[in-house]
């Protein structure tokens, strides 16, 4: 639990800094080039950049779900061994495909335009370094959140740019939320339980 915990804020952190440091390097590397043009070719690398975070978002956090439902299958003894059937990994990518349809526009708009207002440029930066930093997780095997990734990483997109135009209120906002998160869907799981349990379910 603290190794989950302890990843879970460091990630937005890696974000943060990784895109920042990136951001950084290539504003120098383009400082003298011509706006317009640089704006179509990072619009078009941004197509590449979200497919990039899209499967990086499913590597990661796709695992946690599965997880979940296969240790739930193995204590209701409808599995006996530690793989995922077929069904729960397409029933986990299922459930992140309609999350990300049915929330994905709110989020987009939060830490797009709300947060700070993302160019071709620093929005690129920002989903490459951000899904940099989930396959980075994913292969060393730590468990990260794709949205605690990304905030960092957009929050560090605009920091060389201009400190005073990222909107800290929203990402301490964000960030309380995060915090509350945890223990309500501890509660939530706690009471579900009692109630089954009472049932004799």
């Amino acid at each position: 639990m603290t190794q989950v915990i302890t990843y879970l804020v460091v990630s937005p952190l890696a974000g943060f800094v990784v895109a920042g440091l990136f951001m950084t390097a290539l504003f120098n590397v383009f400082a003298r080039w011509r706006p317009a043009p640089l704006n179509r070719v990072f619009r078009f690398l941004q197509m590449l950049t979200a497919a990039f975070v899209s499967y990086s978002h499913g590597s990661n956090d796709a695992q946690k779900s599965m997880a979940a439902m296969t240790l739930a299958l193995i204590a209701t003894g409808h599995a006996t061994k530690f793989a995922p059937p077929a069904w729960v990994i397409v029933l986990a990518a299922t459930a992140i495909a309609f999350g990300t349809y049915a929330g994905g526009w709110r989020i987009i708009r939060t830490l797009g335009w709300r947060i700070y207002k993302l160019d071709p440029a620093t929005g690129m930066g920002a989903q490459l370094m951000g899904a940099t930093v989930i396959q980075v997780a994913t292969q060393l095997g730590f468990p990260v959140s794709t949205t605690h990734v990304i905030t960092g990483s957009v929050m560090g997109a605009g920091a060389p740019r201009q400190l005073t135009a990222i909107k800290w209120g929203v990402g301490a906002n964000i960030v309380a939320a995060w915090l509350v998160t945890i223990p309500a869907a501890a509660v939530v799981a706690w009471i579900a339980y009692a109630i089954l349990h009472t049932a004799g379910l």
